[in-house]
């Protein structure tokens, strides 16, 4: 039974793979090859795109799909001892097509470096699906800091993402969290691939961090808890996230085997016995599911619920903070392009002391006449640096 269910998981986890391959995307050998160069530089810290952590559950989850090892015999529980190996093939094919994708796109961002070509006020890029084809963008949104080439390239491997998903995205939308040196911000597309080629996307949140706070962890937890990160599954519809599929599986898992033990102690018959068995499980399921979302929202609100952090909807934000915003976004460049330390200090402390102040106000009142003169401060600031 152990051999056939080895074979078994690895012919599902070989197909997921296969199955996944679009026209662009690197290829399954592509993939392979690229493994043990992204394990190293993972463990080397040469790429931070995926964590340590995230790694080594990766390969407990090769380790287990290979081995004859079972949470749940499929001879004993048979329908249920299926529920963990499709669950954990799911979530491993999802994880390694995720990351070889953005790794193999940081390896030939960082080898095949070819500079664009500014035509007016327009810049041909190459396009990532062909070598031999480009493709005009726009000016990415103004409110970013990231330039035309990371706009693209981040937007699409969010297209890349989606076009991995067999059944869509369901509720699921494309995000970028955006690390700024006052805080982050996240940026969402219901269509990624427009997004990357137009420079448009809806500027969501901005999360801006007290000036005085030099920790940059807690910017690490503010872009960690802001991005939405996608589904790695869907069964029945429903789409399963990363940090639901250990607890589902141990829910089910544990509730599958105390039902089935209640059970056998009160006298049920083997085909009771089952049913009970698969309900339990089922249920298992869904409660770790709830669970785990309950846990990551009050992780994720006590982190936004930071005194030393303020948030701010775009949505509900007025046109000044939008003024605001994208004067400091023209400061950051005019000092990116400057390279003097010490006006790049004053301007970041400036902008970050603003807008700290301005979130405060938009928070605490409906009155934007203080955002307006905050705004109208950094935009001269911005002008004075640029002359």
């Amino acid at each position: 039974m152990a051999r056939v269910r080895r074979t078994a998981a690895f012919v599902a986890l070989w197909r997921a793979l296969r199955g996944a391959s679009r026209p662009g995307a690197p290829s399954l050998g592509t993939r392979l090859a690229a493994l043990p160069r992204l394990a190293t530089a993972v463990m080397s810290g040469q790429w931070d795109g995926l964590g340590a952590g995230r790694l080594a559950l990766m390969g407990v989850a090769l380790f287990y799909v290979l081995s004859p090892i079972d949470l749940v015999p499929e001879g004993l529980l048979l329908a249920v001892g299926l529920v963990d190996d499709v669950v954990v093939v799911s979530w491993l094919a999802g994880s390694v097509l995720d990351a070889t994708d953005r790794f193999v796109a940081w390896e030939r961002g960082e080898s095949q470096i070819i500079d664009g070509e500014v035509v007016g006020e327009r810049r041909i890029l190459p396009a990532r699906t062909s070598p031999t084809e480009t493709r005009a963008m726009t000016r990415p949104h103004p409110l970013t800091a990231m330039s035309e080439r990371q706009w693209a390239q981040a937007w699409e491997a969010q297209q890349d993402v989606v076009d991995a998903m067999p059944q869509g995205r369901g509720s699921w939308l494309p995000n970028i969290v955006e690390a700024r040196h006052w805080g982050a911000l996240r940026w969402t597309s219901g269509r990624p691939a427009h997004a990357s080629m137009t420079g448009q996307a809806v500027a969501e949140s901005f999360a801006v961090i007290r000036p005085d706070v030099t920790d940059r962890r807690v910017q690490t937890a503010v872009v960690d808890m802001l991005t939405d990160r996608p589904p790695v599954s869907r069964i029945a519809g429903f789409g399963i996230r990363e940090h639901q599929v250990s607890a589902s599986v141990l829910g089910a898992v544990a509730l599958s085997v105390v039902a089935a033990i209640v059970a056998a102690l009160a006298g049920a018959g083997w085909a009771l016995v089952l049913v009970v068995a698969v309900l339990a499980a089922i249920g298992g399921a869904i409660v770790g599911a709830s669970v785990a979302d309950h846990q990551l929202g009050r992780a994720r609100a006590a982190v936004l619920a930071d005194a030393r952090i303020r948030v701010v909807t775009g949505r509900f934000a007025p046109p000044a903070w939008t003024r605001l915003v994208e004067a400091t976004t023209r400061l950051e460049e005019i000092s990116a392009r400057d390279h003097d330390p010490e006006a790049d200090q004053q301007a970041h402390e400036a902008v970050q002391g603003a807008l700290w102040e301005a979130a405060g106000l938009l928070l605490g009142s409906s009155d934007h006449t203080g955002v307006q003169v905050l705004a109208d401060g950094v935009e001269r600031l911005a002008d004075v640096r640029r002359g």
